[in-house]
């Protein structure tokens, strides 16, 4: 009989998501290290190996591969078992208050949400959408229980990573006869930029990158949202660079969207919460779920 725990299967799916111990260990909040000892031990028990480790890279093995949809289809049955018992039992229902921008309110979160409480019933998801900063600050004050999104670091706060995205260049698909697969950012020198506020997250990880490659686009308009951003870009005003996340919510518009290349640079997707706040009852079970939910949304989507 193989004796292995929740917790070591959950380990394995975010390394096998993440394809990184250390980024796999911070959403555990363990060290790279013991989580390396769990997965260890968890091999020694099923009896083979289930990733292949080198210094750059982790990748599943062909018998890991094999496991990890018995592993994430087992730990599913386990929380809809969970749920469906806590019903009988008449439990009351648990608010979890969740804030979120507008586009990841829009695209990610509401069919999250619909299969989360398919699995419990007896927990509500409560969908707030506002920008960055609103959300923050109500995290830190209580009155949100977790934000998710793009955040920078914060002492009041404590952040979960769930997802590393790419940038990519949005055009306008009017103007590009021959869409290309990649660009460079060199390419982007004298562009019409339309950016977002200095104090977004991911326009300055965009605004080193392209002081490090001696990039002057011609930035012709700022906005505070991402969906602004695509409609100007829909529009003919300019380019835009945003997360590879942003990819479905091009496939209906005028929009191509180009890889980013000569570097490729990643953007942190985060859970944020209160560090001094206890949670309500289920939301480390919406967390793991969330954690899946968006590898398997990005994984269908292209954006892998």
């Amino acid at each position: 009989m193989i004796d292995f725990s929740a917790r070591q299967l959950r380990g394995f799916l975010l390394v096998a998501d993440h394809q990184s111990f250390t980024r796999a260990s911070e959403s555990l909040f363990i060290t790279p290290s013991g989580l390396s000892v769990m997965i260890s031990q968890l091999e020694a028990q099923v009896g083979f190996r289930l990733f292949d480790r080198s210094t750059r890279h982790v990748a599943l093995t062909p018998e890991g591969a094999d496991l990890l949809a018995a592993a994430r289809s087992g730990l599913l049955e386990i929380d809809s078992s969970i749920a469906r018992i806590a019903e009988k039992t008449n439990q009351p229902t648990q608010v979890i208050s969740v804030g979120a921008p507008a586009l990841i309110a829009a695209n990610i979160l509401p069919i999250a949400i619909k299969e989360f409480q398919a699995l419990r019933p007896d927990l509500h998801i409560r969908l707030y959408d506002s920008d960055l900063t609103t959300i923050v600050q109500l995290v830190e004050s209580g009155k949100l229980d977790m934000g998710i999104g793009f955040f920078d670091s914060a002492p009041r706060t404590r952040r979960t990573p769930f997802f590393r995205f790419s940038l990519m260049v949005a055009g306008p698909a009017t103007e590009l006869a021959r869409p290309r697969s990649t660009i460079t950012w060199a390419a982007l020198h004298g562009e019409k930029l339309l950016s977002l506020r200095t104090s977004s997250p991911i326009q300055k990880v965009i605004d080193t990158q392209l002081a490090k490659a001696k990039v002057v686009p011609l930035v012709t308009d700022v906005f505070n949202a991402l969906d602004t951003q695509l409609a100007m870009v829909e529009a003919g005003h300019g380019i835009a660079i945003i997360p590879s996340f942003g990819i479905p919510a091009c496939r209906n518009r005028g929009i191509v969207m180009t890889r980013l290349i000569n570097p490729t640079v990643t953007v942190d997707f985060h859970q944020i919460r209160n560090r001094g706040a206890k949670l309500p009852a289920g939301s480390a079970a919406f967390t793991a779920f969330l954690q899946d939910y968006i590898a398997r949304w990005a994984g269908r989507a292209g954006i892998l």
